[in-house]
């Protein structure tokens, strides 16, 4: 997979989202909580020290986009990986 800010990901919804969570499948079970109106995020468990990693969020009306800096899995978005989510209007 990809990062940075020119790779951002999104999610687009029918309804305004107040709080979205993203969670790795298979792998590390990385997962992320984005609340609306929040301009960043943390990527839980983090590093092996247990250090948050960041993202970067931006949100419309009905979506949500974000990306991070170090690395795909950080901005999960890691190349072959299944993602889960839900998002509560």
């Amino acid at each position: 997979g990809v990062y940075g800010s020119s790779s951002q990901n999104s999610l687009t919804f029918k309804f305004t989202p107040k709080i979205v969570i993203i969670n790795e499948a298979t792998n590390y079970n990385f997962f992320a909580i984005m609340i609306y109106g929040s301009s960043d995020s943390s990527i839980f468990p983090g590093t092996d020290a247990g250090d948050p990693m960041g993202l970067v969020l931006a949100w419309s009306n009905n979506s949500v986009s974000w990306y991070g800096y170090s690395a795909a899995q950080w901005q999960l978005n890691r190349s072959g990986e299944v993602y889960n989510w839900v998002a509560i209007g």
